[in-house]
């Protein structure tokens, strides 16, 4: 049986010292062991062997790449056959002598008849370290699965006419202990559900890694045979469609001693294990029941005491068993006893899936619970919030952080104060490290981020205010509706008085807006005018208000109008042909669509600016389209036989990317006109 009150012993010696902490990466054996003296053989560029020391003492490759010479890349290939299956991340070190020359690297791992494609850019001159999620990884061609890499590639792409010598060393993976399983069954059998399902993943995730917490990413497919056996926590964030083989693999790694955290949705194949009888669906009414979740267990775990949902529905769970944790509270915070989160010996059930708001206490919920199902991880968690406590923004260790405020106190003229603030930081530190076997786990998760805190102040007081009479000192607020539980009035009154002279509320989206709007449908709930709300409150307090446009992105966008678009082809496509939620930009009838929304909210709002985001193509695996191929060849003129693998690579990547950048920068001229 699961004992909520517990306390944990803290050994002072790892507390010592965070390097203790360090994470669990391995080599990868590609430039170290059996497979070392291996050529990495390229066609444009010199083969070459494995040097033992080029990094330290990692071993490496050196890379002389001629892109002065070639078309597009360099790129050297090895055979390594690697298992990969519960690799979560991927990291190497790598140094450029001539950094400019490379438009930007990438990483392909071999499996069957395709690729799992990795991209990253250089930062500049001297070694650096690239860290890439495993889901990062772009599956090209025929791929058999990450337990059946046969090979890699590396590629050097052109930025310059200009040759460099590449090194790389120290290829490694990590194990994660936690893994955040994502449905990818559901992707096909329901489709529309495919972004709300991303998202909930992709918010567990980084509410983790933003503690400094590593996680892996695995899909359906990824677990077929079974979880890795470095995961001791999987966590199931909107998983509404699990194939039987999921729910078996889940089953067999409660029974081993894995613990889960199931959202919203429960296989009845599992609630067993979960203590649970059943669900009972229940939709929001006037009163916002499902508001807030409040909990039970006191902060020696390192739960927050309450957290924010703002749920429209949710799922009570029948108990026969399991713990109730948490209840629902209504907005105005009264309970309504119904319970939210419940806890047992194998995991943890919540009532919905955890949404976007609140975000600093769901990433406390999250270790909380982790701490709680398994203890055994505590000493990790503690390590990953306290390494990511000392960061601080290009700062990535403690002693980079000390000399950042010291230099940005001199560059103020606050030396003496930057000194000040820094000796006080290293006595809030020194305490931190020295807390004793007393000290409970909410207590040290609390003060490690607390240092966080006490840096991200300092910097602030450190910084000068120079009081320039015509700064803009905007906000983004992504929620069309503002804070909860604030009107727009209140909200706009706290930023004036806080300094604040302008507003970006995020109410445009393409295919939906929170006004009425001509032309867009209106997402906004009962048809309520926000923008207009929004407006009268920055005009009451002097605020300029500059409406946020969310371009192409049809995130926001009702199911039906995303299932048109498909239909007339006006979505962006990846390179094997399957469509995502994105208009594409070289399309004119988008390109019209997009205008004419921004044009109807200038000539009807008194909005003082309009803010253009995602005004790119998502990314370099799209678009593809065939109205992309048309339009490309009538622009450039060039003959095109083989689509797309003619614009991806040689010869003509480089006239293709040209046309791309043209079509966004048109389209913002055309804004820009017709706007003014």
């Amino acid at each position: 049986m699961l004992v909520v009150k517990c306390q944990w012993v803290v050994f002072i010696a790892l507390l010592s010292s965070v390097t203790v902490f360090a994470e669990p990466w391995e080599s990868l054996g590609v430039f170290e062991g059996d497979g070392a003296t291996v050529s990495w053989k390229s066609p444009q560029a010199p083969n070459t062997r494995v040097q033992p020391r080029i990094k330290e003492s990692r071993a490496g490759v050196r890379l002389v790449s001629p892109l002065a010479t070639v078309v597009d890349r360099c790129f050297w290939e090895v055979d390594c056959p690697l298992d990969l299956s519960g690799t979560s991340e991927i990291r190497l070190s790598i140094r450029a002598s001539s950094p400019d020359a490379v438009e930007r690297c990438s990483l392909h791992f071999r499996s069957g008849d395709g690729w799992y494609g990795g991209w990253f850019t250089l930062a500049g001159p001297g070694w650096q370290t690239v860290r890439l999620k495993r889901s990062e990884f772009e599956p090209e061609g025929a791929t058999e699965g990450w337990d059946s890499i046969q090979g890699l590639r590396f590629s050097v792409w052109k930025g310059a006419s200009k040759n460099t010598i590449i090194s790389v060393a120290a290829l490694d993976g990590i194990r994660s202990a936690i893994v955040v399983l994502r449905n990818s069954h559901a992707f096909t059998v329901r489709p529309n559900e495919k972004p709300a399902i991303e998202r909930a993943a992709q918010r567990v995730q980084f509410w983790f890694e933003r503690s400094g917490v590593n996680t892996g990413l695995l899909d359906d497919s990824d677990v077929a045979d079974g979880l890795p056996s470095s995961c001791r926590l999987a966590i199931l964030p909107n998983n509404p469609c699990l194939p039987a083989t999921t729910v078996a693999v889940l089953r067999k790694f409660v029974d081993r001693g894995g613990k889960i955290i199931v959202s919203y949705l429960v296989p009845k194949e599992l609630m067993s294990l979960l203590g649970l009888k059943g669900l009972h669906w229940a939709a929001t009414g006037k009163d916002a029941q499902f508001s807030t979740i409040r909990f039970s267990a006191d902060s020696d775990h390192g739960l927050p005491t309450t957290i924010r949902q703002n749920s429209w529905n949710a799922n009570i769970p029948e108990v026969d068993g399991a713990l109730v944790l948490g209840r629902w509270e209504t907005a105005g915070g009264g309970g309504v006893g119904a319970a939210a989160v419940t806890i047992n010996s194998n995991g943890v059930f919540i009532g919905h899936v955890l949404t976007p708001v609140d975000r600093d206490r769901k990433g406390k919920l999250l270790l909380g619970l982790a701490a709680l199902l398994q203890p055994e991880l505590k000493a990790s968690l503690v390590a990953g919030v306290m390494s990511e406590s000392e960061t601080l923004l290009s700062a990535e260790q403690w002693s980079e952080t000390r000399e950042l405020l010291l230099e940005v106190g001199m560059q103020h003229g606050h030396e003496l104060s930057s000194i000040v603030h820094v000796a006080a930081l290293d006595d809030y530190r020194d305490v931190m490290l020295a807390l004793d076997d007393s000290t409970s786990f909410g207590d040290l998760i609390s003060r490690a981020g607390g240092l966080r805190e006490l840096s991200q102040d300092a910097y602030f007081h450190l910084v000068s205010n120079r009081g320039i009479s015509n700064e803009f000192r905007a906000v983004w607020c992504h929620d069309a509706q503002g804070i909860p539980g604030r009107t727009w009035n209140d909200s706009v009154a706290a930023l004036r008085e806080a300094g604040f002279n302008a507003l970006m509320p995020n109410m445009l989206w393409a295919g939906a807006a929170y006004y009425p709007s001509e032309g867009v449908p209106v997402v906004a709930q009962n048809g309520t005018d926000l923008l207009s709300e929004c407006l009268q409150a920055c005009q009451k307090y002097d605020m300029k208000l500059h409406l946020w446009k969310v371009c192409w992105n049809l995130a926001r966008a009702p199911d039906a109008f995303v299932e048109a678009m498909s239909q007339a082809g006006r979505l962006q496509q990846k390179s094997d042909g399957s469509q995502i939620s994105y208009l594409c930009p070289s399309d004119p009838r988008n390109r019209e669509m997009e205008l004419a929304a921004i044009q109807d909210a200038v000539s009807r709002y008194a909005v003082d600016g309009i803010h253009l985001d995602y005004i790119r193509y998502l990314n370099a695996e799209s678009c593809y389209c065939e109205g992309c191929r048309d339009r490309f060849v009538a622009a450039s003129g060039l003959p095109i036989t083989n689509w797309p693998s003619e614009v991806l690579g040689a010869p003509h990547r480089a006239a293709f990317q040209d046309w791309r950048r043209e079509q966004i920068t048109t389209f913002v001229e055309s804004v820009s006109s017709e706007v003014r």
